[in-house]
């Protein structure tokens, strides 16, 4: 027997909208910078609890020489910290904090690569989910 355990629309708002997908924010911003490689390391809630999100980012950025990849690291950081001021259909980033870097982190191989880490505050975009019916 199957549990029906969506809640109806209003029970509870912050349901109510979808949760933005903030790593994916990230890597479609940078990802034109090519050499870039992102993913989320932590999620925390913010207040109120379940509306405000802050996602941790880890940015990996790689090019042919050191020079290359720290200033690929650095165009990455002013676009990441622009976010604040970007309009965005997922949410509304609120606030960008740059936790660590971008700093030097070669690769096991030696390869050039910097390192960066962010925090990005988001809620949702106010347009209601769809329910199913």
């Amino acid at each position: 027997m199957a549990l029906d355990l969506e809640l109806p629309a209003g029970a509870d708002p912050v349901l109510d909208y979808p949760a933005p997908d903030v790593e994916q924010l990230v890597y479609e911003t940078i990802r034109p910078l090519g050499g870039v490689i992102t993913w989320s390391y932590t999620a925390g809630r913010g207040d109120p609890p379940g509306w405000l999100a802050t996602v941790s980012v880890q940015v990996d950025i790689r090019s042919h020489s050191r020079g290359a990849a720290s200033a690929r690291a650095d165009a990455a950081r002013r676009r990441i910290c622009a976010l604040p001021w970007a309009s965005w259909p997922g949410g509304v980033i609120t606030r960008v904090d740059v936790i660590d870097g971008p700093f030097w982190l070669p690769d096991e191989t030696g390869a050039p690569r910097y390192v960066a880490r962010y925090a990005v505050s988001a809620h949702p975009a106010r347009v209601r989910q769809q329910t199913r019916r």
